[in-house]
């Protein structure tokens, strides 16, 4: 009972912190590549942030926009941001 009126009481202020301190979302890339993987070509599509690493990678036998489109927006969604 006391830790759920400690969360009514200081959630919403710290959730304020919380996302001022996250900043926001830098400028990110996504590459697409076709490469060889033992003898088979596939599609590398990588995430890449403004520093240039990589955040997540999707590699496919064929090009499939659905898949593609669920691959980033999962990953927009864990970046809190929504898909433009």
């Amino acid at each position: 009972e006391s830790i759920r009126q400690w969360c009514t009481r200081f959630g919403p202020e710290y959730s304020r912190n919380l996302k001022k301190q996250r900043g926001h979302l830098g400028t990110a890339g996504i590459l697409m590549k076709f490469i060889t993987i033992r003898g088979e070509k596939v599609y590398l599509w990588r995430a890449v942030d403004q520093d240039g690493d990589t955040i997540d990678l999707l590699v496919q036998k064929r090009r499939n926009k659905q898949v593609e489109k669920r691959f980033f927006h999962q990953l927009l969604k864990g970046q809190c941001a929504s898909p433009i």
